[in-house]
C-alpha cells in the first residue's frame, strides 16, 4: 500500500510540476522532472516486485531479468544525481549541447563573431531569459 501510495504522489506532483513550472529558470524544473520520473519509475519497479513476490499463481521471473531491471533502475537513480554535475561544467555540457543544438535546429554563429563572443552572447541570451522568467513569476 505504501509503494502504490508513494506511486500516486509521485505522479501527481509530476503532473503537477510540468504543468505549473515551478521554477524560474527551465533547467531546474526540467531536472525535477527528471528526478520525479526516476522515482515513479523505482516506485513501480517496487510495486511490481511487490506483487509478484506475493502472488502464489504467478511462477516468477527469472534471476536475470531482476539483475538487469535492478541494475536499470540503479543506474537511472545514479544519472538523477549525476546530471546536474555534467550540466555544470561548461566545457562538456553548455557548449557542446549549444553546438549540438545548432547543427539540429540550424541556427548558426555570426561570421563576425568569435567563438569566444558567440559563447557570451550565448550566455547573455541565457541570463536575459532567466531574468525574464523570474520576472513573470514575481
Amino acid at each position: 500500500a505504501q509503494l502504490a501510495a508513494g506511486l500516486v504522489i509521485t505522479a501527481v506532483m509530476l503532473v503537477a510540476n510540468v504543468q505549473l513550472g515551478p521554477y524560474a529558470n527551465k533547467k531546474l524544473t526540467e531536472l525535477q522532472v527528471y528526478a520525479l520520473s526516476a522515482q515513479a519509475i523505482t516506485l513501480f519497479y517496487g510495486l511490481m516486485l511487490q506483487i509478484n513476490s506475493t502472488d502464489p499463481n504467478h511462477p516468477g521471473t527469472s534471476n536475470y531479468m531482476n539483475t538487469v531491471m535492478t541494475y536499470l533502475v540503479f543506474w537511472l537513480n545514479f544519472s538523477v544525481v549525476a546530471v546536474p554535475f555534467w550540466q555544470a561544467v561548461p566545457v562538456t555540457s553548455e557548449s557542446v549541447m549549444t553546438r549540438i543544438k545548432h547543427k539540429v535546429f540550424g541556427k548558426k554563429r555570426r561570421p563576425s563573431m568569435s567563438h569566444e563572443e558567440h559563447e557570451e552572447h550565448e550566455a547573455h541570451d541565457l541570463d536575459a531569459e532567466f531574468a525574464e522568467t523570474a520576472y513573470h513569476r514575481g
